[in-house]
């Protein structure tokens, strides 16, 4: 079953809350291209193997592709989130956990972007939720099975992208042992450009299904229906495009951030780090694993940078970065819980 966009039209702007909470799952999405997409390209920037505005402009595009294909491919991560919190059957209270969960989402991302650190805005997003359905229905609203796989997802993703980006770069310089590096500069620019693309369109896949799942979550409540067989073009549309212009307003502050602050890398390096968090992030799909590209991309690139020696990563800036990760889960679950009991006071 699906909604018709007139259908769907009519339905936003005939209900005001309805119309904020599709505003601010919007902007959930333009957030998440600042913050979680940039990362993609980071490394074609920093080694100079494309310039910075056509880098955003391919990973802007790649991310609005990935989303759009979601239609083609597997729902298992969209299925995750959707199973994650259960507001209750009252579609008002469904509106007010997930308006206080993408409130602080954005407030979280908004200020770890401020301050440089590459933080993760999917799992802000789904800690969000659970502190919102915590302040609603207790413990009894979160999905233990769905749970599991957010928590599963988070380090499986930092473990894999570190070991096939590890891997994938000693492969290469294996086969390239004897090879004139000067002459393998060239092909390993147009291979890198091809990697973040890659890496930009996974993304796109990922986010795009974490937040067609928070709007479903809406949808079946207002409709009080299962709205999970066939995503409508539309929205893939919509949500694609803003990820694109989150990704074009914020591109340029992660990528200085990390590019220039977590490991100095070579284009074969650079393409070893997109290849070995694209990998990750591939698979954490299949199995309906909710990953962030952030530590997907970053793990690798710390593989990559350990790959020549462990001194050659920035670990002052790591040990920055892994603490902007673990705090995400609590203090986005507490922002989710004060917000909801705010506005139910004030409601």
């Amino acid at each position: 079953m699906t909604i018709g966009f007139s259908e769907f039209l009519g339905e936003v702007f005939t209900n005001p809350i309805l119309l904020i909470t599709i505003i601010l799952i919007i902007g959930g999405m333009v957030v998440n291209g600042i913050t979680d997409a940039s990362n993609a390209i980071v490394t074609c920037v920093s080694t100079r193997a494309i310039n910075v505005d056509y880098a955003i402009a391919i990973a802007g595009f790649m991310n609005f592709l990935g989303v759009l294909t979601i239609m083609m491919s597997n729902t298992r991560v969209e299925k995750t989130i959707y199973g994650l919190v259960n507001f209750g059957n009252k579609s008002d209270i469904v509106f007010i956990g997930i308006i206080s969960a993408l409130i602080s989402v954005i407030i979280w991302s908004i200020g770890a972007w401020h301050f440089d650190i590459p933080s993760s805005e999917s799992h802000a997003l789904v800690s969000g939720l659970i502190g919102s359905s915590l302040a609603v229905s207790g413990f009894a609203g979160i999905g233990i099975k769905e749970f599991l796989k957010v928590f599963i997802g988070f380090f499986l993703a930092i473990i894999l992208s570190f070991l096939f980006g590890y891997l994938i770069v000693n492969i290469i310089k294996k086969f390239c042992k004897n090879k004139d590096r000067r002459k393998l500069q060239e092909p390993f620019k147009k291979a890198q450009i091809f990697s973040g693309a890659f890496l930009a369109f996974m993304n796109g896949v990922q986010n795009g299904q974490k937040y067609l799942g928070v709007l479903f979550i809406v949808l079946s409540a207002f409709k009080d229906k299962e709205i999970i067989n066939k995503i409508p073009i539309y929205l893939l549309l919509i949500f694609g495009l803003a990820m694109g212009l989150g990704t074009a307003i914020g591109g340029k502050k992660i990528i200085k951030s990390i590019g220039m602050n977590l490991v100095r890398i070579e284009n074969f390096e650079g393409f070893s780090s997109d290849m070995g968090g694209s990998l990750a992030i591939l698979g954490a799909s299949i199995f309906g694993l909710p990953v962030s590209t952030t530590h997907a991309s970053t793990s690798a690139l710390m593989g990559v940078g350990a790959s020549k020696r462990f001194s050659n990563v920035n670990w002052s800036f790591v040990f920055k970065m892994i603490i902007t990760w673990f705090l995400t889960f609590p203090v986005n679950i507490f922002l989710g819980f004060l917000f909801t009991k705010l506005i139910l006071i004030i409601w």
